[in-house]
This record gives C-alpha cells, structure tokens and sequence, in this order.
C-alpha cells in the first residue's frame, strides 16, 4: 500500500484560508501598483498636454505683438517652448516649486499683490 497523508478538515481548511490570503495579498499588492502606475502616466500626459497648450499660446501671443507692433519678434520653433514648459510644469509638480532661475528673473511678478487682493486706502 502506498504512504498516504491523512489531512484532517481543520488542515485543510487552514490550507484553503493561507493560500486565499496570500492571493488577496499578491493581487491587492499589484492592483496598487498598477494604479500608481496609471496616476504617474496620467500626470505624465496631462503636464505634456498642457505644455504644448501653453507653447501654442505663446507663440500666437509672440505672433500679435509682432502685428501689433510692426516690428521683428523672435519666434521659436514650439517644441522649443514646449520642452521649456515641459520642463517647469515638471518640476513643480514633482517638487511643487519653479526653478531657482525663474524664480529670481520673475521675482517680482511672483511675490507682486494682485490687485483684487490689495486693501484700498
């Protein structure tokens, strides 16, 4: 006769329930993963989407100051702009701030009260 294992129901439904949980646990574990994953990509389009609005905004903006005013304006090629736009919408989403450059040239504007907020005297 050949050796046999005699497993009692109580073993094997512990059985049952270990290897359920260790299944719950591996699929919880790559379902946030893969959700993490997703919300990167999402932030990855959405900043790219919205430097390429912001690049062509700013070259239609550069192209009326050009007609508005006669007078020769440098136009970059927009994936020149858009990689700079790229770039900063990067950095602030991921450090929550502009660079140290952009913000020592545009100090002013940046720390400048807008008017709606300023007390009238």
């Amino acid at each position: 006769m050949p050796n046999t294992i005699q497993v009692t129901s109580a073993q094997l439904i512990f059985a049952l329930v270990a290897s359920t949980s260790i299944g719950g646990i591996v699929t919880g574990s790559i379902l946030a993963l893969s959700q993490w994953r997703e919300r990167k990509s999402r932030q990855n389009e959405l900043i790219l989407s919205k430097s390429v609005e912001l690049a062509l905004k700013h070259t239609e903006t550069r192209m009326k100051m050009a007609e508005g005013s006669g007078s020769n304006v440098d136009i970059f090629p927009e994936i020149v702009i858009v990689r700079f736009y790229h770039r900063q919408l990067k950095r602030l989403f991921s450090k929550e701030r502009i660079s140290t450059d952009m913000e020592k040239e545009f100090s002013d504007v940046i720390h400048r009260v807008p008017l709606e907020l300023r007390k009238s005297k």
